[in-house]
This record gives structure tokens, sequence and C-alpha cells, in this order.
């Protein structure tokens, strides 16, 4: 499993590094957000025959949480427009956890797996925390000026 995450990793360096020569733009790999999406879908491709669900629903899942990758990618030259853009497909940790956890034979897998998204979860909370004055980028549309 750790070869194949490190083969992605790389794998992904290349196609930012590639991003970054076409868009002129510095693109970080190296960010926390980037991280845990490559993580969470190298832990969905490993465990990918072991989930049972219905073929056409791991597709799905797989398909769309590989955009929300890409989408998150070559949108990071602009935080703000690469996060709105991937959050819907990246709301699907919100079933992809839970489904590879309830794949997992044996308790010890499943207490590492829980304890890997406690991980994230505390990490996530305290980036979000971390920003000054505790605001988020605020949020400008057309119909709330």
């Amino acid at each position: 499993m750790v070869v194949f995450i490190s083969i992605s990793f790389k794998f992904l360096k290349t196609i930012i590094l590639k991003c970054t020569y076409i868009l002129g733009r510095d693109i970080s790999i190296f960010s926390m957000a980037v991280f845990q999406r490559v993580f969470i879908f190298s832990l969905l491709i490993f465990y990918y025959d072991k989930i049972d669900i219905k073929e056409d629903l791991k597709h799905l899942l797989l398909d769309g949480y590989f955009a929300a990758i890409i989408i998150f990618i070559f949108l990071s030259f602009s935080a703000e427009l690469a996060a709105r853009l991937s959050f819907y497909n990246k709301a699907l940790e919100i079933f992809i956890f839970p489904i590879i956890v309830v794949s997992q034979k044996s308790k010890t897998n499943r207490l590492i797996l829980v304890a890997i998204i406690v991980l994230f979860c505390i990490i996530g909370a305290q980036r979000i925390l971390s920003i000054p004055d505790g605001r988020l980028i605020p949020y400008h549309s057309i119909l709330f000026k």
C-alpha cells in the first residue's frame, strides 16, 4: 500500500509540474489538501476489490473523486475557485470512508482506518481554526452583496 501511495504521489507530482509549466503559476503539491485527496483516492483504489457494493456505484465514487482531484489541482492557482468547484465531489468522502472501513474483515484494519479518518478531521479542523480572525474566504454572489 505504501508503495502504491508513493507511486501515485510521484505521478501526481509529475502532472502538477507539467501544469505549472503550462499555466506559469506556482502550484504547491505539498499542501495538506492535495495530500488528503491523494491519500483517500489511494485508499479507494487499494481497497477497490474488497468493497462490497454495486460495480456502478464503485465506478461512480472512483470517477467522481478522481474528477474532484483533477479539478482541485488544475484550479489551485485560485484557492477560492478550486475549493468551490471541487467541493461537491470532495464531499464523496462522506460515503467513501464508511464503505472502506466496513469492507475490512479484521478489527485492527478498521481501527487503523478510523484513526486515520479522525487524524484527518483533527488536521482539517486545526487548519480552519488557524485562519486569522476566525474568518473564512467571503462568498460573493450577484444575489447577496
